[in-house]
């Protein structure tokens, strides 16, 4: 894929990670008084992990440095 900003703003770096949204399901135990609290087990669900993008279809990558940016994709990779 290429991004419209693909240099770091603050260094000049190449961007080595993009943000994405992996679903975990967390489990859930009840409680002494009904409510729920966390049960420490979770399940990640690895195959349906996606790049995050914004209502303008904006992602957020990050450079070596660990800065971040927003930017647009211009392309993405063909399947």
């Amino acid at each position: 894929m290429k991004y419209t900003v693909s240099r770091c703003p603050t260094c000049g770096g190449l961007p080595v990670a993009e943000v994405n949204t992996v679903p975990v399901f967390a489990g859930l135990v009840q409680n002494e008084d009904g409510g729920f609290d966390y049960s420490g087990n979770s399940k990640v669900d690895w195959n349906a992990q996606e790049a995050w993008r914004d209502e303008d279809d904006f992602t957020v990558v990050h450079c070596a440095e660990l800065h971040s940016w927003a930017t647009e994709v211009e392309s993405e990779a063909a399947a």
